[in-house]
């Protein structure tokens, strides 16, 4: 059994004027571990395949297991929760909280999840120390640059060693070096957490991190 099971996986959203069908009938294994660069064009449904798998939405028909549960029948307080405790984001634009410090930043899945800061503190700052931030700790995203601000969301998605990750442009807003090295950190710590990693992305550069590229065009994968 792979770790993430996609059938037939269609979405459609309704408008007054018309149906727009965006996946269309999308299959897919992707292995414990593994991680996938998502490429193709604009408009080609990648970034609402991601959303699916994140469970922020709901699909038209299929299914999606993940480590054999089928998100498509939990309710949406089983959906918040699984996405708390099994799930990290990782964001082109950082989606950091201005009035809080990186500390903070990166332990508010935990504290949302009714953990103590006490109990948090710890694998909070183990985390960011290994991405080079321990000078950091109590800055706040303003004060930091774009690669730093980038790692910090890295070290979010992380802190609650979460057995998936779904990166949409992580490298987008960043230069090449800034690029080039935050990509290195996602290979070398999802390889050592044994973390599934799906990466939306157009720079092939950045694609060739991977271990598999998987090409969507028109809503399905091609």
């Amino acid at each position: 059994m792979s770790f993430i099971e996609v059938r037939d996986l269609r979405k459609t959203y309704t408008s007054s004027a018309q149906d727009v069908e965006i996946l269309k009938g999308i299959n897919l294994d992707i292995a414990k571990g593994e991680f996938v660069s998502l490429m193709g064009p604009s408009g080609a449904g990648k970034s609402t395949f991601l959303q699916l798998l994140g469970a922020l939405d709901r699909p038209t028909g299929g299914e999606i297991r993940i480590d054999g549960k089928a998100i498509g029948g939990l309710s949406d307080h089983d959906l918040t929760i699984f996405r708390r405790r099994h799930l990290g984001f990782i964001f082109q634009f950082f989606n950091l909280m201005p009035t809080l410090s990186v500390l903070e930043n990166v332990a508010l899945p935990c504290l949302l999840d009714g953990r103590r800061i006490s109990e948090v503190r710890k694998p909070a700052e183990t985390i960011l120390t290994r991405l080079g931030l321990s000078h950091r700790l109590d800055h706040r995203p303003h004060q930091l640059s774009g690669g730093e601000m980038q790692r910090v969301a890295i070290a979010r998605a992380l802190v609650n060693r979460p057995a998936l990750i779904l990166a949409d442009e992580p490298t987008g807003n960043l230069d090449t070096k800034n690029g080039k090295e935050v990509l290195a950190i996602l290979k070398d710590l999802v390889s050592e957490f044994q973390t599934t990693l799906i990466m939306v992305t157009h720079d092939k550069s950045a694609a060739d991190y991977a271990d598999r590229r998987i090409h969507m065009q028109d809503g399905v994968v091609v």
